[in-house]
């Protein structure tokens, strides 16, 4: 798809769309991104996310700062931070819930913080250490970014600095 990207791009373009690209944080057929793309790829997706970031800078002049920043993926393409043990927000400033009610700091797997539609929402008063480093966007804006090398997957290679 990459490789497809001018193409993608002109024809969202045709539609009155501008791409936005997004990169693959996971294990995907057998590798684990970001840090398998290679430098090609990282190049040409850098270029199509800057160039989005300039369109909605400039389309959205004026209006209010959108709560999370997902037009910096360019900035995750040589690794991802690691915020596990650092100071976090999430629970005081911000908070995820599923169509279900259930509330958490973040990652739905951990710090339940009880559940709005039963009236048992207890929210935190005080920071708490980022046990997860779920989700970058979240963690970039409610956390402090660690100074640790980007973290890399178990088994996979982290890139050199």
């Amino acid at each position: 798809m990459i490789a497809n990207l001018p193409a993608l791009a002109a024809s969202c373009a045709a539609e009155g769309l501008h791409l936005a690209p997004k990169i693959v944080r996971t294990p995907y057929d057998g590798k684990t991104y970001p840090w398998a793309y290679t430098s090609a790829q990282k190049e040409r997706l850098r270029v199509f996310i800057t160039r989005a970031r300039e369109h909605y800078t400039r389309v959205y002049e004026g209006w209010p700062r959108p709560s999370i920043d997902v037009l910096s993926d360019d900035e995750l393409l040589d690794g991802l931070p690691d915020f596990r043990g650092e100071p976090c927000g999430a629970g005081v400033r911000f908070v995820s819930m599923s169509p279900e009610g259930n509330v958490h700091r973040c990652n739905p797997a951990r710090s339940s913080l009880g559940n709005l539609l039963h009236g048992t929402v207890r929210f935190a008063e005080t920071s708490a250490r980022c046990d997860t480093s779920y989700c970058v966007y979240f963690c970039k804006k409610y956390g402090k970014a660690s100074v640790r090398p980007a973290r890399a997957p178990l088994g996979a290679a982290a890139p050199a600095f």
